[in-house]
């Protein structure tokens, strides 16, 4: 019976240190990972690791960092233009919002030209296949025909910029 009783409390033991060995293991392996988190975290912070998506440069960026010192103006926003773009057959849209950035007493010529404008917009927009606007770099030459395009029709004065607020392709 002592027999008996030695062998329980060895097997108890033996049984306590495997789930204690276990544990260990546990806690060294979740320690690793969080190490190598925190690493690859300060390595991308700095170090700059993290690749540019596919499709854009480094030119544009610094273009818009050095337009920011630039003063701004006023903006005349045309709102909801929608279009099917060229090839869709009518099975896919686009809605865009534009804002119009310009200086001096222009505003009230882009008032009084609003549906002339939005008619530049929408045949301009719908001229492209969806795999051109859906391109964020192709969106650059885009502002620059639309505001080729409108300040060709503006007799007071001329647009110094074209953004676009909203562009929801469907």
């Amino acid at each position: 019976m002592a027999e008996e009783d030695s062998k329980g409390t060895q097997n108890a033991v033996e049984a306590s240190n495997g789930r204690a060995g276990m544990l260990s293991k546990v806690l060294i392996g979740l320690a690793v990972i969080a190490l190598q988190v925190v690493l690859s975290f300060v390595a991308v912070k700095k170090f700059g690791l993290v690749s540019p998506p596919v499709g854009t440069a480094a030119a544009p960026v610094e273009q818009e960092v050095r337009k920011g010192d630039i003063k701004f103006g006023e903006v005349y926003l045309v709102e909801d233009v929608i279009v099917n773009p060229a090839g869709t057959s009518g099975r896919r849209f686009l809605n865009a919002s534009v804002a119009l950035v310009y200086n001096g007493k222009v505003g009230a010529e882009l008032e009084k030209r609003n549906v002339q404008i939005r008619d530049i917009l929408l045949q301009t927009l719908a001229s492209y296949p969806m795999e051109k606007l859906c391109n964020p770099a192709f969106r650059d030459s885009l502002r620059a025909e639309i505001l080729h395009k409108i300040n060709g029709i503006l007799t007071s004065g001329q647009l110094s910029g074209v953004y676009f607020s909203s562009f929801v392709m469907q």
